[in-house]
């Protein structure tokens, strides 16, 4: 689908006074337009319930072009327990060409 999670591809990090799922993409370009994606993961624990959602866009991706999001950009809401072991799913990549 032109999205695949990285190598350290699901953490826990510290935001807003709780700890959080994060999801680090790289999103790759194989058309031959230039895109916009929006992708949906969410993050489960270990009896694979969800336990948050979160997603992410990326504009004006050039063909053959590929762009890590970075974890501030796919970043769940909802606290998780410290040290959870969690696992991060991509449930949906949504592309469009670009508009000018």
């Amino acid at each position: 689908m032109g999205c695949t999670v990285t190598d350290d591809p699901y953490h826990l990090s510290y935001h807003s006074g709780h700890f959080v799922g994060v999801a680090d993409l790289k999103v790759m370009n194989h058309t031959t337009k230039v895109s916009d994606y929006f992708i949906s993961v969410e993050f489960v624990d270990s009896q694979g319930n969800r336990l948050d959602m979160a997603g992410s866009i990326v504009s004006k991706l050039a063909p053959g072009q590929s762009q890590n999001n970075g974890d501030e950009d796919t970043k769940g809401l909802k606290p998780i327990g410290e040290g959870a072991h969690i696992t991060c799913r991509i449930l949906s990549v949504e592309r469009n060409v670009s508009t000018e």
